[in-house]
């Protein structure tokens, strides 16, 4: 049996991933591909309370055909429905993409920071 608080990998799969970008209110780009997926669940006296979920793999811009790295971690507290999403995305030109949001339990997603390089939002 496990350990309280220790992480216990439920899912492991692969997802097809969509992520919009934007600069203001402007859409600069569009990635989509296939990645890993990992979610690990966290106990507290037998009761399920959060996920830490993982996605990891390339994405490509529908906008220039750059390949990019995806790192992308969620953590979400499944009692209170909640959680932070921080996504890394590195491009093989050089264009990296930085974002966080929140959700709570109406399922509303709250950007908090979203980074794009000057030299992208420009070009809009």
């Amino acid at each position: 049996m496990f350990q309280s608080g220790e992480p216990i990998l439920i899912l492991k799969n692969m997802g097809y991933i969509l992520i919009p970008v934007y600069s203001n209110s402007d859409k600069v780009d569009l990635l989509t591909g296939l990645v890993a997926n990992q979610h690990y669940g966290y106990y507290e006296k037998k009761s399920y309370h959060s996920c830490r979920a993982q996605k990891f793999g390339e994405a490509v811009s529908e906008f220039t055909g750059e390949v990019f790295r995806v790192q992308e971690v969620n953590i979400q507290d499944s009692i209170r429905r909640v959680g932070t999403f921080n996504v890394n995305l590195f491009g093989s030109k050089g264009t990296h993409y930085i974002g966080t949001f929140t959700y709570d339990n109406s399922g509303e997603l709250t950007y908090i920071r979203v980074s794009v390089p000057e030299s992208v939002s420009n070009m809009y």
